[in-house]
């Protein structure tokens, strides 16, 4: 039984690590170029951590099943983390001018998409 309990944890730890973190903007600042996210340090968002933005265009569902197909996202820009706080943190634009509220942020595995430092 411990056997199968390894295992079970091993399956779903290598699942997870393969699926992207998403989180939202949830506030810009376009005066001070910074966003607010909504994820931190307890969701495993570092410092300098920087990230994909995208808008939403489109949402699918299978008509017939009503099972979600996924989402056509479009690029909007890059951010970096500036300031962590446990369940937020701030961001500044480094790529992007049409960024806005209930964009989208995207990595995977929690590692940063650019090495901007």
């Amino acid at each position: 039984m411990e056997l199968v309990a390894k295992d079970v944890l091993y399956f779903i730890r290598e699942t997870l690590s393969t699926m992207p973190f998403d989180a939202d903007i949830v506030e810009v600042d376009e005066k001070s170029n910074l966003v607010v996210i909504n994820a931190g340090a307890k969701d495993g968002v570092q410092l300098y951590d920087s990230f994909k933005v995208y808008w939403v265009v489109n949402r699918y569902q299978d008509n017939g099943t009503q099972v979600d197909l996924g989402d056509r996202l479009m690029p909007m820009g890059v951010i970096k983390i500036e300031t962590l706080q446990d369940d937020f943190a701030v961001a500044r634009i480094m790529v992007g001018n049409k960024i806005k509220a209930g964009s989208l942020i995207r990595a995977r595995n929690n590692n940063p998409v650019l090495a901007i430092k």
